[in-house]
C-alpha cells in the first residue's frame, strides 16, 4: 500500500509539472520507474 501511495504522489507531481510545460524528462523517468515496479508488484 505505501508504494501505490508513491505512485499516487509522483503522478500528481507530474500533472503539477505538465501544466509547467517542463515534464518529458520526468515522465520518462516516472514511466521507467513504474515499468520496474510493476515487475516486482505484479498484485497491484
Amino acid at each position: 500500500m505505501r508504494v501505490l501511495i508513491d505512485i499516487l504522489h509522483e503522478w500528481m507531481e507530474v500533472r503539477k509539472m505538465d501544466s509547467d510545460g517542463s515534464t518529458q524528462i520526468y515522465r520518462q523517468m516516472f514511466i521507467e520507474r513504474e515499468r520496474a515496479e510493476s515487475v516486482f508488484l505484479p498484485e497491484i
